[in-house]
């Protein structure tokens, strides 16, 4: 009782001083330390350790535990799973939990306590339950059962991977999770062991071999299974199997691969189709008495077991032909599997025959060069047989035998002798056979018919006195019927019935009635007769028959007939008389022929010529008048004919002249002639002949005068009307007409003259712009083109200072009378200041066909300039009834400069043409002000027509795909020159194929005179599609006056002249009156120093005819450039003098310049502005196209500084005239 008390009392006095110590934190509040005494970490635990009887292993778990007090408790955990109640702390601090069931494999125990000041502490350790020991082995592959072999089977079909040698296996040894497993193999035929490796089993208890190899023959395996720590360890009875992977070999040996099957290979001809056995081996050591199926095709054959030699046999029946695939399939005692194929032919006919001739009766010989009758045999055989020998036999008396090779189409030709004589009729079998590759013999029958004998034929001939026979001369006296001119006799053709028959007589067919016969007139002379008969198979026989007939034929040849009228165009008419050469023809070359005219004129009966089987009797004079009548008779060695023509009247007598002969001018180049019609005896002229000459017409100068086309002839009274053409303006002219009659007879001449054409141009009279109180420069640039594609050239006219110099451009549209006085179209800029319309140039930009009107606007963008393009057409803004006011914002392409042209005034000038001689049309825009001042041209080449176009000084990418050239004139060209002031289309001056030339010159202050450029055209394109074109002293032209201030250079063109194209350079104020030199337009040089234009000019154009040197004269405006004033083809030379007084000076084409040339004698036609119309403002002159459609180009007169009318206060206002 008192220890009790006092053990209660200790464990009273102990809590007290935990809970003191808790309480206040004294150091009687220990750590709580725990560590597992039993079992120990990582130890295995085993069946033997097993402290219990209950399933699984039952041990004891012992732990030291510090910083508790005895009585406290702790808990255990396995795998992290509380294990029963919690244990009590002894007195040793020791803590057992006794009996604890632990699971099989690893596993992982935990002791944790809790102080009385909640302090915990814990301990781990890992240890490994063996449970009941299992080690069992599995062969995954599948296995067979088959009676050669005690053991399982492992054949081909289960090996794990074919492709690698030996067998491929999978074994799976199953165990307790984490043991070790090691796999053995034993070759039982060697007794050899090896182990296949050492695997640990996974969380599933499974080792797995894969790839495990396995060699042929009876192999055994078996597997250990050993506790991760060794304590335990097991074995799986090994596994035995005989391992056979390898497939035995299978092969067709009979029919052979690539054989042909034909019926002559049957082994059983008694029973339907075609029976063959197969045959064929499995071989590899184990196949005997294994079964063996053959295949045809996709039948299935039963074969015999194979043998001890590998070998099977089977019957096959083939019915169909064709391609048959012979199959074999076999297998080994493992029932390892093998197949064999060989793909043959089964072919039961031969190559088919084809006769393609003879298809009849053979009536050519196919070989006349050979003796006896030659038949070609031609056969079409399949191309199966092509290279195999065809056989012909013929029988009956043919030709034997014959063969060839069939070729690779499958023709075949035989030829063969079918008769012994060259011409036969007759018949016989022949038999055409070929040979297959197959071997089966095919045979086309057929039977060759030949006849090439024509039929018998006959010829008679009868006249009165019976028959006549070959080769005799008959006369007249055998006509059958007198009344019928000519001899008649009766023809006989005989043959055989079915032929037919046909007759010639001297060349000439004989139609026959259905019996043969025929009646003939015989020709005089030889009558050669050939009778002709022929078979259904136009075999012919024919014979012939001569006959002579004394009479002899002979005819009048034209113009001699009965009853005609003769005249001047059938012989040489003289007074009264018409002499004739009478000609005929006649049957026989050695015959005789006279004449005898009635009534007799002198000289006209006689014997005429005989030459071959004409005969003449020439230059016989008949008197007019008559009738007379002619005969001829002929004689050939007694045979004699006649021939007379009667009626002929000779007519020498021409009509009446024409009257009333009269001509009056239509324009500067035409004029009507008119005259009455005569009479021919009543009747109407057969015709006229028309003349106009420069000189006065008589009958000795007649046929040289030009001939104009005549009138078709009217009823006599009538008035006749002709129209001379190309005549000159100023110049006399002569006419003549001669009527003539039906036989060739003319009338006297009737004559007129001399008629000028008048001198002067029709004028429109001078039109103003639309505004006339303010300075417009109207007619500062004109340019024609049918802008609206109506037929008729319009002309577009610049007023560059209209609207406070803004600018406009007005468009008067052509039509039959001409332009009106009031534009039909204004096109105003967007922009003040910008001189639009300074200039202007028609051209075809887009390609369509149809003129464009390109206009400069020099002073927009600030002096930098800009070009506009407006495209023609119908619907264009050229049609006045398609849109409302025109500005240059409804431009179809705009040009406009860089900011690097700084002052350029580009489209200052512009010219259309073609410089790159491609049938495109380029245009060039000057900018005399570009490169401070220095100036130049830009050559945009056509054929691409962007919308907008950029020109910079050496960048092609604002060009949007243009090409362009840049012309400054090259090194030579001093700066400050404004070069670009002036700029002309020349054309192609330097020979017909030759692209298009440019001129262009500067101001009239240019350093060491002024300035003229000609620059070919290039057919290059320039490199990166802009580069400066680089001045060629080859091609390229640079000449100076060395002068200033005479306008050289200001205006230019060309003319053709003999032998080559001449360039025209103006200079207006040079000397007195303006001069214009004249230089070949193949000159060429003056690169680093210009060309004196003196030394080079062929000619010198002056005018005497002004009196103030300095004036604007001659050369003002140099416009020659293919203009043709008269309307003859020919180029005429078109000089204007300015100042004062405007005059034209026309030289007429062709024009020839050498020399000095005063225009003012020297000039075919002058024509002179009317008095005062442009209120003494200088004058210029453009070709202005052909604004009426009449054929004639017509000129325009430009006064842009006029004042609208004399007196008027209002200076630059402008004026134009146009002159049709």
């Amino acid at each position: 009782m008192r220890a009790s008390r006092l053990v209660s009392l200790g464990v009273v006095s102990a809590a007290l001083a935990a809970l003191s110590a808790c309480g206040d934190g004294g150091p009687n509040c220990l750590k709580v330390t725990v560590n597992i005494l039993s079992p120990s970490s990582g130890s295995e635990i085993t069946q033997a350790d097993d402290t219990g009887t209950a399933d699984g292993v039952q041990v004891d778990v012992r732990a030291r535990v510090d910083g508790v007090e005895p009585g406290d408790t702790a808990t255990l955990t396995v795998n992290g799973t509380a294990a029963g109640s919690p244990a009590t702390v002894d007195a040793n601090n020791e803590v057992t939990f006794d009996g604890v069931t632990l699971p099989e494999g690893e596993v992982d125990l935990v002791v944790t306590a809790t102080n009385a000041c909640d302090e915990t502490g814990s301990d781990s350790v890992s240890v490994f339950v063996v449970g009941d020991l299992q080690c069992q082995l599995a062969i995954v592959n599948p296995s067979v059962t088959v009676s050669a072999y005690p053991q399982p089977v492992l054949n081909a079909a289960a090996d794990d991977d074919a492709d690698t040698p030996g067998f491929q296996a999978t074994a799976r040894v199953t165990t307790s999770p984490g043991y070790k497993v090691e796999l053995f193999v034993l070759d039982v035929g060697t007794g050899a062991e090896a182990s296949a490796g050492t695997m640990t089993a996974g969380d599933d208890g499974v080792a797995a071999y894969t790839a495990l190899t396995l060699a042929e023959g009876v192999q055994a395996i078996r597997a250990q299974c050993v506790s991760p720590g060794g304590g335990a360890s097991g074995a799986a009875p090994a596994q035995t199997f005989f391992v056979d992977s390898v497939a035995p070999t299978c092969a067709i040996t009979s029919p052979a691969a690539g054989a042909t099957i034909i019926p002559d290979d049957d082994e059983d001809p008694d029973t339907a189709d075609t029976q063959i056995t197969l045959a064929a081996t499995v071989t590899g050591g184990d196949t005997e008495g294994e079964p063996a199926t053959f295949t045809v095709n996709t039948l299935e054959i039963t074969g015999a077991a194979v043998d001890a030699s590998g070998a099977t046999t089977a019957v096959a029946t083939l019915s169909s032909p064709g391609a048959k695939t012979i199959g074999i399939q076999g297998q080994d005692h493992a029932l390892n599997p093998c197949t064999a194929t060989a793909d043959v032919t089964y072919v039961t006919e031969g190559c088919s025959i084809a006769i393609t001739a003879p298809t009849g009766t053979v009536t050519m010989d196919a070989d006349p060069g050979t003796p006896g009758f030659q038949v070609d045999i031609d056969a079409m055989i399949d191309t199966e047989c092509a290279g195999q020998t065809a056989t012909t036999t013929c029988e009956n008396g043919g030709g034997g035998t014959a063969m060839t090779a069939v070729g690779p189409g499958g023709a075949a030709s035989f030829r063969v002798t079918g008769c012994t004589t060259d011409t036969c009729e007759t018949s016989y079998d022949c038999a055409v056979s070929v040979t297959s590759p197959a071997g089966i013999v095919t045979t086309e029958n057929l039977t060759v018919s030949i006849d090439n004998q024509g039929p018998g034929v006959t010829f008679t001939a009868t006249g009165a006195g019976g028959t006549i026979s070959c080769g005799t001369v008959v006369g007249s006296d055998v006509d059958l019927d007198p009344g019928t001119p000519g001899t008649q006799i009766d023809v006989l053709v005989l043959s055989q019935p079915g032929a037919t028959r046909s007759l010639t007589q001297n060349g000439s067919p004989v139609t026959l009635s259905g019996g043969g016969a025929a009646r003939v007139t015989l020709s005089d002379g030889d009558n050669d007769f050939a009778a002709e008969a022929c078979d259904s198979l136009d075999n012919c026989s024919s014979t012939s028959c001569g006959i002579r007939k004394a009479e002899l034929s002979i005819a009048f040849s034209p113009p001699f007939v009965t009853d005609a009228v003769l005249g001047s165009q059938d012989g040489t008419a003289g007074a009264g008389t018409l002499t004739l050469d009478v000609c005929g023809t006649v049957g026989s070359a050695s015959a005789t022929v006279s004449v005898t005219i009635t009534p007799t004129i002198p000289g006209g009966d006689g014997p005429a010529t005989v030459t071959g089987t004409t005969w003449c009797r020439s230059g016989v004079v008949f008197p007019e008048g008559g009738p007379y009548s002619i005969q001829a008779d002929g004689d050939d060695a007694g045979a004699v004919g006649t021939a007379v023509v009667t009626g002929i009247v000779i007519d020498v007598t021409g009509p009446a002249a024409p009257a009333d002969l009269d001509a009056n001018a239509l324009d500067r180049q035409s004029a009507q002639i008119t005259w009455t019609a005569p009479s021919d005896g009543g009747m109407s002229v057969a015709g006229y002949d028309v003349r106009v000459s420069d000189a006065p017409i008589d009958a000795g100068n007649f046929d040289s005068a030009t001939v104009v086309t005549p009138p078709s002839p009217s009823a006599p009274g009538a008035t006749e009307v002709a129209t001379a053409v190309h005549l000159r303006p100023g110049t006399d002219y002569y006419f003549a007409v001669v009527a003539v009659d039906a036989v060739g007879n003319r009338s006297a001449l009737a004559t007129m003259g001399p008629l000028s054409p008048p001198v002067d141009f029709e004028r429109s009279g001078v039109i103003a712009p639309p505004v006339t109180d303010s300075a417009q420069r109207f007619g500062e640039s004109v340019v024609a083109g049918d802008f609206n594609d109506d037929g008729f050239d319009d002309l577009a006219v610049g007023a560059p200072r209209a609207s406070t110099n803004a600018g406009a451009v007005h468009v008067f549209l052509g039509g039959p009378g001409g332009i009106g006085a009031t534009p039909d179209v204004t096109i105003t800029p967007s922009v003040a200041s910008g001189f639009f319309g300074n200039a202007l140039a028609a051209l075809d930009w887009n390609g369509d066909g149809v003129a464009d009107l390109a206009v400069g606007a020099p002073f927009q963008n600030n002096f930098r300039g800009s070009v506009f393009i407006f495209y023609g057409g119908g619907s264009s803004l050229f049609n006045p009834a398609t849109m409302g006011p025109r500005t240059q914002d409804q431009a179809d392409v705009t040009i406009s400069p860089s900011v690097d042209l700084v002052g350029g005034v580009l489209g200052f000038v512009l010219a259309g043409l073609d410089f790159n001689g491609d049938g495109r049309d380029d245009l060039a825009v000057a900018a005399p002000g570009a490169f401070a001042n220095h100036g130049m041209a830009v050559v945009l080449l056509g054929g691409m027509a962007p919308a907008a176009i950029e020109i910079d000084d050496n960048d092609a990418a604002p060009l949007n795909g243009v090409s362009a050239w840049r012309v400054t004139g090259g090194t030579a060209a001093p700066s400050g020159c404004f070069l670009g002031n002036s700029l002309t289309a020349l054309g192609r001056i330097r020979g017909a194929s030759s692209p298009d030339a440019l001129a262009f010159g500067g101001n009239s202050s240019c350093a060491g005179g002024e300035r003229a450029f000609i620059i070919a055209g290039r057919t290059s394109d320039p490199t990166g599609g802009y580069a400066e074109l680089a001045f060629d002293p080859t091609k390229d032209l640079h000449v100076t006056n060395g002068k200033n201030a005479t306008g050289f250079g200001t205006s230019f063109g060309s003319i053709a002249t003999a032998g080559e194209r001449i360039v025209l350079i103006g200079a207006h104020s040079e000397a007195t009156g303006g001069v214009v030199y004249a230089v070949p337009g193949t000159a060429a040089g003056g690169d680093s120093t210009p060309l004196t234009v003196s030394s080079i000019a062929t000619a010198t154009l002056t005018n005497s005819a002004e009196g103030t040197p300095g004036d604007r004269g001659i050369g003002n405006a140099a416009i020659s450039n293919g203009g043709d004033i008269d309307a003859d083809g020919n180029e005429d030379l078109v000089i204007t003098s300015a100042d004062g007084s405007p005059v034209v000076y026309v030289m007429y084409g062709p024009v020839a310049l050498s020399g000095t040339v005063d225009l003012a004698t020297s000039a075919d036609h002058v024509v002179l502005a009317e008095t005062g119309v442009f209120n003494g403002a200088d004058v210029f002159l453009r070709w202005g196209g052909d604004y009426n459609d009449d054929g004639l180009e017509d000129l325009v007169w430009m006064a842009p500084g006029s004042t609208p009318s004399a007196g008027a206060s209002t200076s630059n206002v402008g004026l134009i005239e146009v002159l049709y």
